[in-house]
C-alpha cells in the first residue's frame, strides 16, 4: 500500500470481500478518495452478478471475474487520465471553459470528462458557485447523451446519478432549492437501476437533508439524514457518516434540540483530528459557533467561528470564509455593539455579493439595516430596504416575500421602521421558504 492511497487491486479484493484486507480499514475510514473507489468497486460487483455471463455468483470471485473488474477498472483509469489532459487547464479559470466549448466538441464526451467536471463542482462550490453551476450544467449534459451500453450492464446510470447529484449540489450553494430537488429526484431515479443502490441513495438522501434544512422542512429533512447516516456507518465510511451526524445536529438545533446538536458538533470536532480532516474540523468549528451565539455565549461563539475563518481560509474555501466572516459579524449585532457590527458587516456584504451568493446579501442587508436603524443611519436603512424588495421582485421569487420586504421599504420611506419590524421580516422570509403560500402580515407602524 502507498502512503497516501490503497491500490486498485486491494479496494477490488475489499469491495467483494472486507475480510480480505482489513489492514486498510482505518485509511479507508479517512480517506474520501479511496471511500469514493471503494463504493465505485462495489456498485461494479452488483452490476456484474446480474450479468447473465456468470452461471454462479462464485464465478465472480475466480480470477477470471476478478479480472473483469480489474479490466474495467483499468478503463475507467484510463478515461480519468485523458479527461484531466483535456480538461485541467481549461478548468483554471470560467474564461478558459466558456472559451473551450466542450458541450460542441466529441472528444470531450466520456464518463472521464463527467467525473472530472463532477469533482471540480464540489471544488467550486466553496470558491466560486456561478461557476460550479456551468460545470454541473456540462456535467449532467454530457452523461445525459452518453448511449444507455456505454458501461457494462447499468453503470452508465451511476455517472448520470452523480452528475445530477452533483447539479443539485451547485442549485444549493446558490440558494436555489426547489431545482435542486428536481434534481435529486433524476438522480435518484437513476440509482435505482443499478443493482447495489446504496451508495448513491445514501448521497441522494443526505443532500436532499441539507436542501429540506435550508427550506426549513426539519421534520422531513431528519428521516432521510438518519437514512444517510446509517447507510454510510453500514459500509464504514466514517467520512461520510461523520457528515451526515452534523447534518442531523444541525436540524435537531434547528427543532430546538441546542444541547444534542453540540453534543454531536463536538464529537465531529474531535474526530476530525482522527481522521485529518481540515475541512470537517472547519465546518464542526463554524458550527459549534452559531450554536453558543444562538445560546448567548458570544464568548465561546467568537472563539469557534474564529477558528473555522482560519481553516477556510487554509482551505481556500472563499464561500465558507464570506458566510463564517458573515456570522461573526452577526456577535456585535447581538451584543449591541453597532458601530462595530457596521463595519463588520460591511466587509462581510462585499465577499457575498462577489460570490454570488444573493440571497445570503438580502439577509445580511437586513442585518446592517437592522444595525443602522440603531445607529441613526436611516437614509440608508431605506435605501438597503429598497434594494432587499427589489431583489425579491427581479428574482420573481414568492409573492408573500415580496410583499414582507416591500413592507421594509415603505415603512422606512415613512421613517416609522423599528427593529421588531425588521426582525418580523427576517422570520417571515425564513418561514415562507418552508411554506411558499405562507401570507404575511404586516406588523403594526
Amino acid at each position: 500500500m502507498t502512503a497516501e492511497h490503497v491500490p486498485d487491486d486491494l479496494l477490488i479484493a475489499y469491495a467483494d470481500d472486507p475480510a480480505s484486507h482489513p489492514e486498510i480499514e482505518s485509511h479507508l475510514a479517512a480517506c474520501s478518495d479511496c471511500s469514493s473507489a471503494l463504493s465505485f468497486y462495489r456498485t461494479l460487483n452488483a452490476e456484474l452478478r446480474e450479468e447473465e455471463v456468470w452461471t454462479h455468483e462464485e464465478e465472480l470471485r475466480t480470477e477470471a471475474g476478478q479480472k473483469a473488474v480489474r479490466e474495467f477498472a483499468e478503463r475507467i483509469a484510463s478515461e480519468d487520465a485523458e479527461a484531466r489532459r483535456l480538461l485541467d487547464r481549461i478548468l483554471e479559470s470560467p474564461y478558459r471553459f466558456a472559451r473551450a466549448n466542450i458541450l460542441g466538441r466529441k472528444r470531450f464526451r466520456s464518463g472521464g470528462v463527467v467525473r472530472r467536471l463532477c469533482e471540480a463542482v464540489r471544488e467550486e462550490c466553496n470558491r466560486e458557485p456561478l461557476y460550479a453551476m456551468e460545470l454541473a450544467q456540462a456535467a449532467q449534459s454530457i452523461a445525459s447523451g452518453l448511449p444507455d451500453d456505454y458501461y457494462p450492464s447499468l453503470l452508465v446510470h451511476e455517472l448520470r446519478g452523480r452528475a445530477w447529484k452533483e447539479y443539485a449540489g451547485a442549485c444549493r450553494y446558490l440558494g436555489r432549492y426547489r431545482p435542486a430537488l428536481d434534481a435529486l429526484v433524476r438522480a435518484e431515479r437513476n440509482y435505482l437501476r443499478l443493482a447495489d443502490s446504496g451508495a448513491g441513495m445514501a448521497a441522494v438522501n443526505l443532500s436532499r437533508a441539507i436542501v429540506l434544512w435550508k427550506l426549513q422542512r426539519y421534520e422531513e429533512a431528519l428521516p432521510f439524514v438518519r437514512s444517510a447516516a446509517g447507510e454510510y456507518e453500514q459500509r464504514r465510511d466514517m467520512l461520510r457518516y461523520v457528515e451526515s451526524k452534523e447534518v442531523e445536529a444541525v436540524v435537531l438545533e434547528r427543532m430546538g434540540e441546542h444541547l444534542k446538536a453540540r453534543e454531536i458538533y463536538e464529537r465531529a470536532f474531535d474526530a476530525a483530528d482522527d481522521l485529518e480532516n481540515l475541512e470537517m474540523k472547519a465546518r464542526a468549528a463554524r458550527n459549534l459557533g452559531v450554536n453558543y451565539r444562538d445560546a448567548g455565549d458570544l464568548g465561546n461563539s467568537a472563539k469557534y467561528l474564529l477558528i473555522a475563518m482560519q481553516l477556510y481560509e487554509e482551505l481556500r474555501q472563499d464561500v465558507s470564509v464570506a458566510r463564517t466572516r458573515w456570522s461573526i459579524a452577526r456577535l456585535p449585532l447581538v451584543a449591541g455593539n453597532f458601530p462595530e457590527a457596521e463595519r463588520r458587516l460591511r466587509v462581510a456584504l462585499r465577499d457575498l455579493d462577489a460570490k454570488g451568493l444573493q440571497n445570503d446579501v438580502a439577509d445580511a442587508k437586513l442585518d446592517l439595516a437592522e444595525t443602522l436603524l440603531m445607529t441613526g443611519g436611516l437614509n440608508e436603512v431605506q435605501m438597503l430596504c429598497a434594494e432587499v424588495a427589489l431583489f425579491y421582485r427581479e428574482a420573481g421569487l414568492v409573492t408573500g416575500a415580496l410583499t414582507a420586504a416591500t413592507f421594509l421599504k415603505e415603512a422606512a420611506s415613512k421613517r416609522l421602521l423599528r427593529q421588531e419590524h425588521i426582525k418580523v421580516v427576517r422570520n417571515y422570509l425564513l418561514a415562507v421558504r418552508e411554506d411558499p403560500e405562507l401570507p404575511f402580515a404586516p406588523p403594526p407602524l
